[in-house]
């Protein structure tokens, strides 16, 4: 028999069969790679951004930020241990660039590194060259001695979804299958629907809102098909059972699919840390120019009616033109409605695709929208529910990103 590719398992097996059965291929789950072998490939790709002889201002800027992030990842694993460590992962741009930057981290981390006489960073060892990688303030460095035997990795690491009211299935769909790739132990914590709210007024009329039963993982990818050297994730029994809150017992699907409802952020924040008292920092992927991120710091303590932890920002200083040229660079894969004008993803309720974005119909086929007689608003009209809009990664400005949330126009 043929073996199934995952894309066609993905097609053959529904929205809810993929909930209750994550893992999506039995078959190919012996072909997933360990944690260490992704966390390496990561930072491969990282290594040759931070190498490359780039002329374009943006891409000089990306591998400035991607060192001082990585400064500030090596400080937080110098601070606490795994257990002590858990990542706010929602499936959005930000949080998938802190991702592929804290596993790139965890490689250098867990191998020997030897700073060299130019104050650089030497690769490990086992690597066939002796290229060196500038540290800010000698920062980027190996902070364990400990051999770089899988052995001494977790199987996989602590992670929170915070899922809004009302998510994108697609969003949704995303972060289960990126969590499986990248072994995320995901618990999964719904905010409770305060009351019921009337969708936003999308431009284009046709704000996706959910997604057949039959719709493929592919279809809820980047359109791009950027290549993606990992297969699918392993089923469960192909894991080791889960005994203690430790990320090298836990199971990456023990609380990958278990929501609970609660009333707000921070008592969502808090159900979470109830169930996992040993986490005492969390890395989260707010950025300067977001909502409330105005007076952040790398490392803040939360207050107020926030549960105790320390939130840490590495991509706090990031710009949106950096995340997106740094994401593809790196060929990573991300959500689909990124590539449907969407540039900052809530909920169907308060999220349309980005008008900045927005392409008139007769911008595209050299049509006037006009037909002979026709009367003109109802031409523009026709137009308008016919306009298509560029991808979230031709957008430049910061000040444009969240144009489309809360149903602004």
């Amino acid at each position: 028999m043929t073996e199934e590719t995952p894309q066609q398992v993905s097609a053959s097996t529904s929205k809810a069969e993929q909930i209750a059965q994550p893992g999506i291929s039995q078959d190919a789950a012996t072909d997933l790679p360990a944690l260490s072998a992704v966390c390496a490939e990561l930072y491969s790709r990282l290594e040759a951004l931070l190498q490359k002889d780039f002329e374009a201002a943006t891409m000089r800027q990306v591998q400035a930020r991607a060192k001082d992030s990585l400064a500030i990842i090596s400080d937080a694993l110098k601070r606490y241990s795994l257990d002590e460590l858990s990542l706010s992962y929602n499936g959005g741009k930000d949080c998938l660039v802190l991702l592929i930057l804290y596993l790139a981290a965890l490689h250098i981390h867990f191998q020997h590194s030897i700073p060299s006489q130019s104050n650089g960073l030497s690769i490990t060892p086992e690597s066939s060259h002796n290229s060196t990688v500038p540290p800010p303030q000698g920062a980027f460095t190996a902070t364990s001695s400990a051999s770089p035997s899988s052995q001494n990795w977790p199987s996989s690491l602590q992670s929170i979804y915070i899922v809004p009211p009302h998510p994108f299935p697609q969003v949704d769909d995303f972060v289960t299958r990126t969590s499986q790739t990248y072994h995320l132990s995901l618990r999964r914590i719904s905010i409770s629907p305060r009351k019921p709210r009337a969708p936003p007024t999308d431009p284009s009329n046709s704000l996706p809102t959910s997604t057949s039963p039959s719709t493929s993982a592919a279809d809820s990818t980047s359109s791009i098909q950027l290549p993606n050297p990992f297969p699918p994730a392993p089923s469960s029994q192909n894991l080791p059972s889960s005994s203690t809150s430790s990320p090298n017992n836990h199971n990456p699907q023990q609380h990958q699919h278990h929501s609970e409802d609660t009333s707000s952020m921070p008592s969502c924040f808090a159900t979470y840390l109830s169930s996992l008292p040993s986490i005492k920092a969390i890395f989260v992927g707010t950025r300067r120019t977001d909502p409330h991120g105005s007076s952040l710091s790398p490392f803040d303590p939360t207050d107020g009616k926030w549960p105790p932890f320390m939130r840490i920002h590495p991509v706090l200083e990031w710009r949106y033109r950096e995340i997106w040229a740094f994401l593809r660079e790196l060929e990573v894969d991300y959500c689909a409605l990124y590539d449907e004008g969407y540039t900052s993803l809530g909920g169907t309720d308060d999220t349309v695709r980005n008008p900045a974005l927005r392409v008139r119909r007769g911008d595209v086929t050299g049509e006037d929208g006009g037909n002979g007689g026709e009367d003109e608003r109802e031409a523009r009209s026709r137009s308008r529910s016919e306009d298509v809009y560029r991808p979230a990664y031709e957008l430049l400005e910061d000040e444009e990103e969240r144009l489309g949330r809360d149903g602004k126009r």
